[in-house]
């Protein structure tokens, strides 16, 4: 959400611009990579939820290899808020949801593709 400035500590600040839409660090770099035309696999762990699905079709579309994304039953897709001030600089929560549920055994199984 972009706003002319921050709201101080129990403050309730009206107006600003909201926009959603797909992201996340490895997600965004993820999608970039495979626009520019490289082999990707991605892992990460989504929720059984909307916003689940939403980003296994952008991957789909985006030609990211989701085989081994974890779709975890019960429990939200990780997502964040980030208020953002006129100078750019900006405040970011997250809610990591089914990120929690990302076990190293998730990772283990991803291993060939890491060493591909």
């Amino acid at each position: 959400m972009r706003l002319d400035r921050i709201p101080v500590a129990g403050e309730t600040l009206a107006g600003g611009v909201f926009s959603s839409g797909h992201g996340g660090k490895g997600s965004n770099q993820a999608v970039g990579a495979a626009r520019l035309g490289a082999g990707v696999s991605f892992l990460t762990a989504v929720g059984d939820d909307a916003m689940g699905r939403e980003a296994h079709t952008l991957w789909q579309e985006e030609g990211v290899d989701a085989s081994k994304v974890v779709t975890v039953p019960g429990v939200a897709t990780m997502v964040g808020v980030i208020l953002v001030e006129p100078s750019g600089e900006n405040r970011i929560v997250i809610a990591t949801g089914a990120l929690d549920h990302l076990t190293p055994e998730h990772v283990e199984s991803f291993r060939p593709e890491l060493a591909a």
